[in-house]
């Protein structure tokens, strides 16, 4: 006589007579119920950092309780983030530095809404994997010397230490 299981499909209510007998007698138990959509509940974001950068992929997955139809996100996310109207994930490649900002994030279906704030900014991009790739160990004497930098991100100076041989300058 245990009613279990996970109800899959939306109902009307609905009127469930449920008898217990044995040979001696019977009784009877008339059971109203209805299956429906609840709204979204203990809906958050995890491991979401204070600053993103410029051009560096970021990723924001929500977890929520229950079933969601609709996403939405105010005020509107910086230049290069999206949110997936399917999922509720936030990502993209920030393109603009933005100041840090609260972030209202809605999950909602036809019984209700969840919501959550997230806060974060979105810096410039520190510069990163700085190489002379034509750098070799030795250099002739009076024979002329070019190394061009490759590096990732903006960069707005470059300094050297200590001072380079006489003869060779270093263009900051």
């Amino acid at each position: 006589g245990m009613i279990t299981g996970t109800p899959v499909q939306k109902t009307d209510v609905i009127s469930y007579t449920v008898t217990a007998k044995n040979d001696v007698d019977e009784t009877t138990r008339i059971l109203n119920f209805s299956v429906r959509q609840v709204a979204p509940e203990n809906l958050g974001f995890t491991d979401v950092s204070k600053v993103y950068f410029t051009g560096e992929p970021l990723s924001l997955v929500p977890a929520v309780t229950g079933l969601v139809n609709e996403w939405t996100v105010e005020p509107p996310l910086p230049a290069g983030l999206t949110l997936d109207h399917v999922t509720g994930q936030i990502g993209g490649l920030p393109s603009e530095v933005a100041e840090e900002k609260a972030y209202l994030v809605t999950a909602k279906n036809e019984e209700g809404e969840a919501q959550t704030s997230i806060t974060f900014a979105i810096a410039r991009a520190p510069p990163k994997n700085l190489d002379y790739p034509e750098a070799v160990p030795a250099y002739a004497k009076l024979r002329p010397v070019q190394l061009f930098p490759t590096v990732e991100g903006e960069v707005n100076e470059f300094k050297i230490s200590p001072e380079l041989p006489a003869g060779l300058t270093f263009d900051d």
